[in-house]
Formats: structure tokens, C-alpha cells, sequence
């Protein structure tokens, strides 16, 4: 299909929620870190590699995923970009957000209190 083509026929979208979510009524969102759950009647069909970077509409370029994922990515990322470029990076330990959140609070009393005592 064209990238001009928007409407995907009924019995291609079935064929490409079975294929993508199994015989299933409702899934998670593709998106790793999308929390939506997806069902078969309200999910947006969006292409991995999108028509402005030469994608076309393929049963191997067509995932399933929410329709609040699908307006983000609109034609700008493809998918695996999306995914990557919005994913929360939790490289640290809960541990270390709390000392540096309480190192910046110590920093920021600290200079409160020089200039307070121009006052």
C-alpha cells in the first residue's frame, strides 16, 4: 500500500492484531514504557519506519500500539526511536536520587544562609 493510502481494510487490521497480540481481546501498548493497555477496538496501527523515511504499509511495518503513542510519534520517530528517546533512564539506585535530592537541599541552605547574613 501508498503511503498515501490512510485506511487499513477490516481484515487486514485483524491479521495484524493477531499476529502482534495473539487471540487475545486486550494488550499492553508497544511501547516499552507505555503503561496503556490496548484493545482490539480502540489501538492505532503505526508504521516502525514511517512514510517520511521512505516506510510503506506492510504487514512487517505495521505495529499495534495505543492511540495516545501513536499522535506523539505522528511521522517524526519511528517506533524504536520513540521507545528510546521517552524512556525514563534508571541507570542510579533509588538511593542515590535521595543523597543528591539532599546534597542540593544542603547546597541550597547553605547559600541561603550566606546571604542572609548580609541582612
Amino acid at each position: 500500500m501508498n503511503c498515501e493510502e490512510t485506511v487499513i481494510p477490516s481484515a487486514v487490521k485483524e491479521q495484524l492484531w493477531v499476529r502482534q497480540c495473539g487471540r487475545v481481546f486486550d494488550s499492553k501498548c508497544l511501547i516499552s514504557w507505555c503503561p496503556n493497555t490496548i484493545t482490539a477496538f480502540d489501538c492505532a496501527f503505526h508504521l516502525l519506519t514511517p512514510c517520511s523515511r521512505g516506510g510503506r504499509f506492510s504487514m512487517d511495518n505495521v505495529r499495534v500500539v495505543c492511540t495516545t503513542c501513536a499522535a506523539n510519534i505522528g511521522d517524526r520517530y519511528s517506533i524504536a526511536e520513540y521507545d528510546d528517546k521517552f524512556r525514563v533512564r534508571t541507570s542510579h539506585s533509588t538511593w542515590e536520587y535521595v543523597k543528591g535530592w539532599a546534597w542540593s537541599l544542603m547546597e541550597w541552605r547553605s547559600i541561603l544562609m550566606f546571604f542572609m547574613s548580609f541582612v
